[in-house]
């Protein structure tokens, strides 16, 4: 399992989030299963199909926090909610009231065919299936780890 203290590559993330912007919008799709990054108001998260349409559920804020060194840390807030991102020692992935907590804050790194977001507490990363279900688990670098950012 990689920490993010054994991160050494840039940290970057698809767009410029930055003091002068407070956020950039944009979509997640997974580059194993072609599903986006989905949520509803009762803080489920999953995947779905990537709608054809504008869908605010699949729609991210993505706020720059803060930076040590080569780190960017983001926070992910779906556009239809106001909720954050967030994960737990359980693997769990959900959305919850925006706080800025370790929990909420993701780090993330461009891979080969994507990006994939590792979670500030527990250094884990966010991950999927064919299922479309969404976790985090130990970092592998596999497709169902990495996600394409989608300009909306």
């Amino acid at each position: 399992m990689v920490t993010l203290a054994a991160v050494t590559q840039q940290v970057a993330i698809a767009g410029d989030a930055t003091a002068a912007s407070s956020y950039v919008l944009r979509g997640w799709k997974n580059v194993a299963t072609g599903y986006c990054l989905d949520s509803n108001a009762a803080g489920d998260v999953y995947t779905r199909p990537c709608s054809s349409g504008v869908n605010n559920f699949q729609r991210w804020k993505v706020s720059l926090t803060g930076a040590v060194e080569d780190y960017r840390f983001f926070e992910l807030q779906n556009y239809a909610t106001g909720l954050c991102l967030e994960s737990n020692a359980w693997n769990a992935v959900y959305t919850h009231a925006c706080t800025r907590g370790n929990n909420q804050t993701w780090v993330s790194r461009k891979l080969d065919h994507g990006y994939i977001f590792t979670n500030n507490a527990t250094s884990k990363v966010l991950d999927s299936n064919a299922d479309q279900k969404v976790y985090t688990h130990g970092y592998n670098a596999g497709n169902f780890q990495q996600w394409i950012s989608l300009n909306y």
